[in-house]
């Protein structure tokens, strides 16, 4: 193909190969293993301890709950019978026991949705977009003449730009949901506190939108794993017809095209996942 686009070809490899690595470290973010990761499992073990400090807080304000919904039990009642004490004194005891293991019960979840992906059967495995984009490239570059490839890299820079700003983006998101669920971990013991007032929903609703978040980061995974498939479709190039140049052009328009639908789909999955749980 000549030595000149040869060293082009190989500049474009490496702007869109780092899209490719974006999409690596996202997918390892989701799939990280809090106990095992040697970074994470340090922020783990400090969330553990953040929570620890919490449970006295929230164990005074189980008490308190529990003093709350005795008196209200009371009120409502002409006579106090010694069982609605001891029912009162069972749901304290439950709340109790909820706060001081809230953070192990979050983990288990978290596990069980890391499970649905398994051996990464669903995600896809790592992205193969670079290797497309290169091949078709290589395949149109193939028919230019050098000024031409030139002038294609030239004009074409900001999408190659955009494509790498696109795949920060993704990497930023599976690190924004992961801190979110550390976050999770680390006031756990608080809403579990609510537990044994009557109709309480704030417990509910906690593990819920925690759930909520796991369940994000499973769509992330599968939406990253079926972009695999979507961008071997949409970057055809069988469906590049014209001139040299016009295939060029269609190309970037399609790989544009492929990567921004990637961005806004990864950006729904935290709405999608919360209306899946009746959290929207």
């Amino acid at each position: 193909m000549g030595k000149f686009k040869d060293a082009l070809l190989a500049i474009i490899q490496a702007l869109v190969g780092q899209f490719d690595n974006n999409v690596a470290t996202a997918i390892n973010v989701l799939r990280i293993d809090f106990n095992s990761d040697p970074i994470f499992s340090v922020v783990y073990t400090t969330c553990g301890t953040i929570a620890g400090v919490i449970v006295p807080v929230a164990t005074s304000i189980c008490g308190l709950c529990f003093l709350i919904e005795f008196i209200k039990i009371s009120l409502k009642m002409d006579m106090l019978k010694l069982e609605t004490f001891f029912a009162c004194l069972i749901k304290f005891a439950i709340a109790k026991a909820s706060l001081d293991i809230a953070p192990t019960f979050l983990l288990a979840i978290y596990e069980q949705g890391m499970g649905i992906i398994g051996n990464g059967a669903l995600s896809g495995g790592s992205s193969t977009f670079s290797a497309i984009v290169s091949a078709n490239i290589q395949t149109i570059l193939g028919g230019a003449s050098w000024y031409e490839a030139l002038a294609f890299c030239a004009t074409m820079s900001i999408m190659f730009v955009a494509v790498m700003i696109i795949g920060l983006m993704i990497v930023v998101m599976a690190y924004g949901r992961t801190f979110e669920l550390l976050l999770y971990f680390a006031v756990a013991p608080l809403p579990a506190a609510f537990l044994c007032l009557e109709n309480s929903q704030i417990t509910k609703k906690f593990f819920l939108n925690f759930a909520s978040v796991v369940l994000q980061g499973v769509l992330m995974l599968i939406v990253l794993g079926i972009f695999n498939s979507f961008v071997g479709a949409i970057l055809d190039p069988t469906t590049f017809t014209g001139t040299t140049w016009q295939q060029m052009t269609a190309m970037m328009g399609q790989m544009l095209i492929a990567t921004i639908t990637l961005a806004t789909v990864l950006m729904k999955t935290g709405s999608l996942s919360k209306a899946v749980l009746g959290q929207a």
